[in-house]
């Protein structure tokens, strides 16, 4: 696996990583079974996914693209779909995020 391969795939991780952050949301507490069972089923293969991209490339690295990508992710799709706000302070914590990672990239 070359690191373009690598790169896609921690994406479609996080993708998935999303998904499952939004069901587990829907499930409402396990309220709702399926939606939190689907999120569970979602976030394993998700990591299983991961767990090969941490093969060719550095786990820290890795699983520092694959958390900052599934939080900017989410935040973006909680605000879209139920309507939920982030202030300053916790836009300020995603840019640290994603600059931290850039940064360990970088190194």
């Amino acid at each position: 696996m070359d690191s373009s391969t690598a790169f896609f795939l921690i994406v479609v991780s996080a993708g998935l990583d999303i998904v499952a952050n939004l069901l587990m949301k829907k499930s409402d507490g396990f309220r709702h079974k399926l939606y939190g069972i689907g999120g569970i089923v979602v976030v394993w293969v998700a990591f299983g996914i991961l767990a090969q991209v941490s093969k060719v490339m550095d786990l820290a690295v890795a699983y520092a693209l694959w958390g900052a990508l599934a939080i900017l992710g989410t935040a973006i799709s909680a605000r879209i779909l139920f309507g939920q706000k982030i202030n300053r302070i916790g836009w300020l914590g995603i840019v640290l995020i994603l600059a931290s990672v850039v940064i360990l990239k970088t190194a």
